[in-house]
């Protein structure tokens, strides 16, 4: 994972925003919906960078590439399930409404989905990523990670 550098800030995917929003449609059909996810899946199985805030360890804390295991701590959201979450977002802007005033020793991190995952299996206490948490709401849990970067390096490997 990479430091957020805001002098190159990340564009907001459309179709990822459009996906996201079809999904959370209340009149959509079960195969309407069944078709987003479909088309969903598609698009988080490409290269996608989310956006996180974290608290690194000290020895790192110049650095501008690091691993989750250089993470000390982060913000974890607890769900209604009270399962632990870890919060992602799609830009920058989201991850700021959700935190509106970011410890001054907070990172943000641009991560991929073997990012996510390695952070997920080395935490078993967190349950899944939470993309665009009040928002989205969309899970992300190792299986469904797994799966993904598969997906994406099956699509890479035709190529």
């Amino acid at each position: 994972m990479i430091v957020y550098d805001e002098t190159r800030p990340g564009k907001e995917d459309p179709d990822l925003v459009s996906l996201l929003k079809r999904r959370r449609n209340p009149l959509l059909s079960e195969t309407g919906l069944r078709k987003v996810l479909e088309e969903l899946t598609m698009k988080m199985s490409e290269n996608i960078l989310l956006y996180a805030c974290a608290y690194p360890r000290e020895n790192v804390r110049n650095l501008k590439e690091i691993t989750a295991a250089d993470w000390e701590k982060t913000d974890i959201v607890l769900g209604s399930d009270n399962e632990k979450y870890l919060p992602v977002f799609t830009t920058v802007e989201k991850l700021h409404a959700f935190f509106p005033s970011l410890n001054p020793e907070a990172v943000i991190y641009m991560l991929n989905k073997k990012d996510i995952l390695t952070y997920l299996n080395l935490n078993e206490n967190t349950a899944a990523a939470v993309v665009n948490p009040t928002v989205d709401d969309l899970l992300l849990y190792r299986v469904n990670l797994t799966n993904l970067i598969q997906v994406e390096q099956d699509m890479y490997s035709r190529n």
